[in-house]
């Protein structure tokens, strides 16, 4: 029987470190990305997750582009060293922000 510690060294090995990693290192939260609209928030844990994939579905005029539109805007106002509105950012150095194209 092959332990999954051999399985996971030799596919990191022929295949790059990082390929096969263990849950437990994982982040429980990861940073979000705020859509600028309350119920949004709310239902989706605090916003799109930062880095992962978010897929907006539903009937025409339900609002999608909307939603997408000011989701892209929130990417300027976040800092993006901390995560947090620039208004409300924690860190030392002054907010790093980015433009949304």
């Amino acid at each position: 029987m092959v332990e999954i510690s051999e399985v996971m060294e030799s596919t990191n090995k022929q295949c790059g470190i990082g390929t096969l990693f263990k849950a437990t290192g994982l982040k429980k939260d990861p940073p979000r990305l705020p859509s600028g609209i309350f119920a949004v928030d709310y239902a989706t844990g605090g916003g799109f997750p930062i880095w992962g994939t978010s897929c907006l579905w539903g009937p025409e005029s339900g609002g999608k582009t909307s939603i997408g539109s000011n989701a892209v805007k929130m990417t300027a106002l976040i800092c993006w060293n901390c995560f947090n509105l620039t208004d409300h950012c924690e860190c030392s150095t002054k907010p790093l922000s980015m433009e949304a194209v």
